[in-house]
């Protein structure tokens, strides 16, 4: 069985979400993940699980480079610039950082 995220949850690894924003994109975003990591997430990797659920919620609402496809932004003085592999970076690339070694990537796919 998947593990429940909460927007308290979600705020102790990621902040680019407002809770209504967070609320919207879950949905999307947890039948994302099921597909690739399957629905048997064994409770050691519950919190694992949670954060890369978390990641995809940013890139389902359109938080940050992902979703839109953005390879550079300023804000003020800041410039920040994605390399064109960030951009273009897909969903299995985007929570693998946090499903590494869990066993639990690939695992939804047929």
């Amino acid at each position: 069985m998947t593990p429940t995220l909460t927007y308290e949850i979600y705020r102790q690894t990621h902040n680019k979400l407002q809770e209504d924003e967070f609320k919207a994109a879950l949905p999307a975003a947890r039948a994302r993940l099921v597909a690739i990591t399957g629905r048997d997430i064994p409770s050691i990797w519950e919190l694992d699980w949670l954060a890369a659920l978390s990641e995809l919620c940013e890139r389902v609402a359109g938080a940050g480079y992902a979703e839109e496809g953005i390879k550079q932004e300023t804000i003020g003085g800041t410039t920040k610039v994605y390399t064109e592999a960030k951009a273009n970076q897909g969903d299995v690339d985007a929570v693998t950082p946090w499903l590494y070694g869990t066993g639990l990537l690939y695992c939804g796919l047929a």
